[in-house]
């Protein structure tokens, strides 16, 4: 517990664990409705739902290469301001259209940056931890504080939906939205803009550390959320000298 504590005294590190949890917690405002939108309110059929599910998922998948590579170019702090400014845009995108294709294209839009922000968040915090600190606590403190804002997130959501169709019926113009859960993806928008905004100014560029190389590092599946995608573990392995291995486990959410 004193290692836990200690470990929210580094600005850096407090600064990036109140991001990610904030960020994932207004995304939990959203994402469970975005399943009862598609098939209450847009008439889905499970195979079109099934569908679209995957598009975010296998695109995930495709571009975890790419911004692997682009990380190591330009930074992972760009990759996740980048991302981080780009996802609070995805909710509005579902309003635009309910047509089944270009639903399709935002889940592949979508699950195109998360990609790059579930894998530059996890190495920016392999980078922003201090040398020879042990990386288990860290890693926790921040599933922890990510855990409580996604459960925070998720009982505000209901309550916003919940709340929906009477705010619809008596505020003007709000009756031209095709579903009352509109009120939940804009608010979940307004909330992303709101962290992103709040960290740009304090995201610094951590000193790089060296990383194993990409076939060293074994990727698994934990978790899946029909509209975020996968939730990912992975294990980077490294040697130590020339006798065996050495496995540090790591996590990454996609929310």
């Amino acid at each position: 517990m004193q290692q836990l504590r200690e470990s929210l005294k580094d600005k850096t590190f407090r600064d990036y664990s109140f991001f990610v949890a904030g960020m994932q917690g207004v995304v939990a405002i959203s994402a469970p409705f975005f399943a009862v939108y598609m098939l209450r309110d847009l008439q889905f059929t499970y195979l079109e739902y099934s569908l679209n599910a995957i598009a975010s998922i296998l695109t995930q998948f495709l571009t975890l290469t790419f911004w692997g590579k682009f990380s190591d170019r330009f930074g992972n702090r760009i990759v996740m301001l980048l991302s981080s400014v780009l996802i609070p845009l995805l909710p509005i995108l579902w309003m635009i259209s309910p047509d089944f294709y270009y639903l399709l294209f935002v889940q592949m839009a979508s699950g195109f940056l998360w990609s790059g922000f579930s894998l530059s968040t996890a190495n920016y915090l392999y980078d922003i931890r201090p040398h020879k600190s042990d990386f288990a606590v860290y890693a926790a403190m921040q599933s922890a504080l990510s855990a409580s804002s996604v459960f925070c997130g998720a009982i505000i959501g209901g309550l916003i939906a919940s709340a929906a169709p009477f705010i619809v019926d008596v505020v003007p113009f709000m009756d031209i939205m095709r579903s009352p859960l509109y009120l939940v993806f804009i608010s979940s928008c307004v909330l992303r803009l709101a962290v992103a905004r709040w960290f740009i100014p304090r995201a610094v560029e951590p000193r790089v550390r060296k990383r194993p190389k990409f076939l060293q590092v074994i990727y698994r599946v934990s978790r899946f959320s029909s509209i975020s995608g996968i939730s990912l573990d992975w294990l980077s392995v490294t040697r130590r000298g020339q006798k065996g291995a050495q496995i540090e486990p790591d996590n990454d959410e996609l929310p």
